[in-house]
């Protein structure tokens, strides 16, 4: 009676109406944030950059900037989350993101926009916020479809945003697409603001059992299966970002021309999204029947071939088709991850554990533009900026490295304890 009445209680505090908002909010931010995709190099070039070797330099750098703040505030946002609310730390996410954006529109130098990324940064993060608040709102038998969901939103939001922001980049400006860029994020927060509703907090007894049950931020990590999944989600950001901010360098290189790049950068990365879009509900359902370690290994060995694979890259055609096909990839890795995430947390930490996965990625964020950009200064023409798709390949091939061993390990150890089982029935019946 106890269990029917807790699986009861989300939806009598309107968990549908907590998910659909959240989803449509994840839309708006990720909308907003992939508007400023395809034109940010372009920008850095009109705020009085004028080497090429020095816009690829500050392209690294900004992009990373965000991600060294995220880096380390949010596991802390996760825990203050736990504590005082969920619904209040997808509320601060929203809304920083939004005025950062804005404020970026008015910067005239490269160094201000660095400093407004970094600021980003601290007070955002809002796919974990969100799936922390989600996770803790709907009934357990719903979780993967909620997951699944917001997913969804952030792709579609990634498909409408670069199209959207390089084709407003190419006709009323790169400020006015800041600005414009800017109000959605916000119109999300006031969504979650309006609609949304706060998930109850743990009791004082479960936050209480929190540390023994090893939920603290270090005993995290010794909970058997999260340290190899930390991992590999670090590696598979590093790879996913190393040449991100070079993309739209890269697509001018292919074409011979920086004319309309924006756009057809814009378009690239949409075609990504859009294949993530259609295969993420799909990819989900099959992890959950045939098991989120190997839906993820299958994830990251295609993705380490896929990426090395981008070095090659003759034309446009190759480099959109190479994209397209990331967007697969990222169906199987990322609900997957996420999946194994909740699984694997203490539910009185769901934010601690979020937060910690966000914090691993964004170093990945850090340290992914910062090599690439890095490695493309160094190297000159085009080849500088295809060894940083080469180095991407070998470190998701690291990841699905990782990740065989773990199968292998989850499997022997099933096997030692079916073996176990056999043996105390034998034992039983003699």
């Amino acid at each position: 009676m106890d269990n029917e009445g807790s699986r009861k209680a989300p939806r009598d505090a309107g968990w549908q109406r907590t998910l659909y908002a959240s989803v449509a909010a994840q839309f708006l931010v990720s909308a907003g944030i992939g508007f400023v995709f395809p034109f940010l190099p372009f920008f850095i070039k009109t705020l009085g950059v004028q080497s090429e070797q020095e816009v690829r330099r500050w392209t690294g750098y900004i992009f990373a900037a965000n991600g060294i703040t995220m880096c380390i505030f949010a596991p802390i946002w996760g825990a203050v989350g736990d504590r005082y609310g969920r619904k209040l730390m997808v509320l601060r996410s929203m809304l920083a993101i939004g005025v950062f954006i804005v404020l970026m529109g008015f910067v005239r130098k490269p160094w201000q926009l660095f400093a407004l990324r970094m600021a980003q940064g601290t007070l955002s993060g809002t796919i974990s916020a969100n799936m922390a608040m989600v996770s803790s709102t709907v009934p357990t038998a719903r979780l993967g479809f909620a997951m699944g969901l917001i997913y969804v939103a952030a792709d579609a939001g990634r498909v409408l945003g670069p199209t959207v922001g390089g084709v407003l980049a190419d006709t009323v400006g790169f400020r006015v697409t800041f600005w414009l860029a800017g109000a959605l994020p916000l119109a999300g927060a006031l969504l979650i603001g309006l609609l949304a509703l706060e998930p109850p907090l743990p009791s004082k007894e479960a936050a209480a059992g929190v540390a023994a049950t090893g939920a603290t931020f270090l005993k995290l990590l010794t909970i058997s299966g999260v340290a190899a999944v930390m991992l590999v989600l670090f590696q598979t950001s590093f790879a996913g970002s190393i040449a991100q901010p070079l993309m739209p360098l890269y697509v001018a290189g292919l074409r011979g021309t920086e004319e309309r790049a924006a756009s057809v950068t814009g378009g690239i990365i949409s075609g990504q999204a859009i294949a993530a879009l259609l295969a993420t509900g799909y990819l989900g359902k099959m992890s959950d029947r045939w098991g989120h370690r190997r839906m993820l290994l299958v994830g990251t060995s295609a993705a380490a071939f896929l990426l090395s694979l981008h070095a090659f890259a003759r034309n446009l055609v190759d480099l959109t088709v190479l994209r397209t096909l990331m967007g697969f990839t990222s169906a199987a890795i990322m609900p997957s991850s996420s999946a194994l995430i909740r699984r694997l947390a203490p539910p009185e930490s769901i934010g601690k554990a979020f937060g910690l996965s966000q914090s691993v990625r964004s170093m990945g964020h850090v340290l992914g533009p910062l090599t690439g950009g890095f490695i493309s200064a160094r190297v000159a023409g085009m080849m500088g900026l295809r060894v940083p798709f080469l180095l991407a390949g070998t470190m998701m091939g690291l990841a699905a490295a990782v990740l065989a061993w773990q199968v292998r390990a989850a499997r022997s150890a099933r096997a030692a304890e079916a073996e176990r089982a056999t043996a105390d029935t034998i034992k039983g019946r003699a």
